[in-house]
């Protein structure tokens, strides 16, 4: 692999008043990462044993899938062996921080504005997929993907978005026992286009049998309502700076990257995969037979990834230069993003209740699927955000200062995390 990053940034920091300070920030980065094709492999008798379409040049070896089987693959990893990420951020943003009495406060925004240039070229050649030794040696693949060579196939796509957050935080000492932090940011991107309108996806799992071209990735904007409020304190109960206790709580909006979507558009039209079940191998598939993907887009997303986290501890100096703490730190996410099948097979229920979705071959461990729930597609494993998360902790920690340069501390956790 090989990497390259560029970056310059320009700040100015101003004294507007003696209460009021302005920092203006401007920057451009370029990080890039690309991987070379890998040598073709050759035999002994000079022909190439994994470049599967005779008709074509210059393509990626295939890739033969036999971790099923219990043994090593052979070729570059699941057809991905060549590829270039380079994102263009230019960025500015601007921060206002005012005293003001007992409120020090601060105002700004960020705003960036992405392009993000791809060319992976996934299942350039065919990948095979074989469940054991026995059905290697037969050549009977359970799949057989690749994309087969035809004039206006590409794999490049530009994805372009623009970001912006405003922000507001104020810390306010209410008095000498208690602080108050409280601040609110709106974590908002525009719905993210394609610069050559090279954007096809699936649209209705249920009933589509082709990608149909759109002009955005999300059917609609997820990150409209990214509103992220946040608070803390901080209590001195006894005014003698030995005892403190502190509570937060936030809410963190994390929008969905280029990384998310990236392979469903760049495996659709016009890079558009076919996919083979019960492939015999060495024969590569020759035409396009129902519709599928090996990490297709869910275009209907429609809500962003977040968090929230919140935390409650108790400080306490028990004896001079010794301070133990004690303290419950939890968070919650939601909307996360995770596989589902979007086209499985359609199950069948025998006398005892047992759900089956395919027909064993009778050829090692083969087996024939049901057909799926949409004939007109074959497997369909979408991201969707549709799943959560939990973590509660109890914290205690112990800390003892031995003198000025030494200290000691010990600390535990018990935690539980779905």
């Amino acid at each position: 692999d090989n990497s390259q990053n560029q970056y310059t940034t320009i700040e100015e920091r101003h004294i507007v008043t003696p209460n009021i300070v302005n920092l203006l920030k401007i920057s451009y980065s370029r990080p890039t990462k690309s991987s070379s094709e890998l040598d073709k492999a050759t035999a002994p008798d000079g022909s190439h044993p994994l470049q599967y379409f005779p008709q074509a040049s210059n393509l990626e070896d295939g890739f033969v899938n036999l971790v099923s089987a219990g043994l090593t693959s052979l070729g570059p990893a699941t057809g991905t062996g060549h590829f270039t990420f380079a994102q263009n951020r230019y960025a500015i943003g601007d921060d206002v921080l005012w005293t003001k009495g007992a409120h020090s406060i601060r105002i700004g925004f960020a705003g960036d504005r992405l392009l993000n240039n791809s060319w992976n070229p996934i299942s350039e050649d065919v990948v095979w997929t074989f469940t054991s030794f026995q059905n290697f040696l037969a050549g009977n693949a359970i799949t057989a993907s690749g994309v087969i060579p035809a004039l206006g196939n590409t794999a490049h796509r530009d994805y372009f978005q623009y970001h912006f957050a405003p922000y507001v935080q104020d810390d306010w000492r209410v008095s000498s026992k208690l602080n108050v932090n409280m601040g609110m940011r709106y974590e908002g991107a525009s719905n993210v286009s394609e610069r050559h309108d090279l954007l096809y996806t699936v649209i209705d799992y249920y009933h589509d049998t082709n990608f149909t071209q759109v002009p955005h990735v999300f059917q609609n904007n997820p990150a409209l309502k990214n509103f992220d409020p946040r608070i803390g304190l901080a209590y001195d109960p006894f005014a003698n700076h030995k005892t403190a206790i502190r509570a937060g709580f936030g809410l963190f909006h994390d929008p969905i990257s280029v990384q998310s979507y990236q392979t469903g558009f760049g495996g659709a039209y016009p890079w558009r995969q076919s996919t083979v079940a019960n492939a015999v191998y060495p024969n590569a598939p020759s035409g396009f037979p129902a519709l599928a993907q090996t990490v297709p887009w869910y275009y209907p997303t429609s809500t962003t990834p977040y968090m929230i986290q919140y935390n409650l501890n108790i400080q306490h100096e028990i004896l001079p230069n010794t301070v133990m703490s004690l303290g419950y730190v939890g968070s919650k996410g939601t909307h996360l993003i995770t596989g589902i099948e979007s086209n499985p097979p359609t199950p069948t229920i025998d006398a005892n209740g047992v759900y089956h979705f395919g027909t064993p071959t009778g050829v090692g461990t083969g087996v024939t699927p049901n057909p799926r729930l949409n004939p007109g597609m074959q497997y369909m494993p979408t991201p969707r955000t549709i799943s959560d998360s939990r973590y509660n902790s109890l914290q205690a920690s112990v800390n003892r200062r031995l003198s000025r340069s030494v200290q000691a501390q010990g600390s535990y956790t018990y935690s539980k995390c779905m």
